[in-house]
């Protein structure tokens, strides 16, 4: 690891490639850990900002592991965040009703329960079966906990 104090607490770090080139920054996780501010040098052009969008979209890629197609209400819709409400938006059709059906990312069935049971009545698992049937058990049992 090449690194070398710099002025008033800085450290210059030179990134290394590891053998399937994927680039470490060995100070960085130090120095943000210890409160000193970075100095990064590069030997070669290096787009830091490019190489972190693509490491996250990949990440989140990673994540979602499969869609459901659900229909929520409009109170429900408005409690989504994040991906799911991004995804709503990009694939939603507001039905006559006035819910709206889309497909939703997924990152496991047990998330997606978890996740989808806050929106209560609000919202409606049309697909994947799995996970229609987990979240029918589960309300069926929370109805029965509460004198239902």
């Amino acid at each position: 690891m090449s690194h070398t104090a710099g002025v008033a607490g800085c450290v210059e770090v030179e990134p290394l490639l590891d053998p399937a080139g994927v680039r470490f920054l060995p100070a960085v996780a130090d120095a943000v850990w210890n409160g000193r501010a970075l100095r990064l040098r590069y030997r070669r052009r290096f787009d830091l900002v490019g190489y972190w969008q693509a490491r996250q979209t990949e990440f989140h890629a990673w994540l979602h592991t499969a869609d459901a197609v659900v229909r929520v209400s409009p109170e429900g819709a408005a409690r989504l965040t994040g991906a799911a409400a991004r995804a709503l938006h990009a694939t939603g059709e507001v039905q006559p009703d006035g819910w709206t059906r889309a497909a939703l990312p997924v990152e496991s069935m047990d998330r997606a329960c978890r996740e989808f049971l806050a929106l209560g009545a609000g919202i409606e698992v049309l697909e994947p079966a799995e996970l229609r049937a987990r979240m029918a058990a589960t309300a069926r049992a929370i109805a029965a906990l509460n004198g239902g």
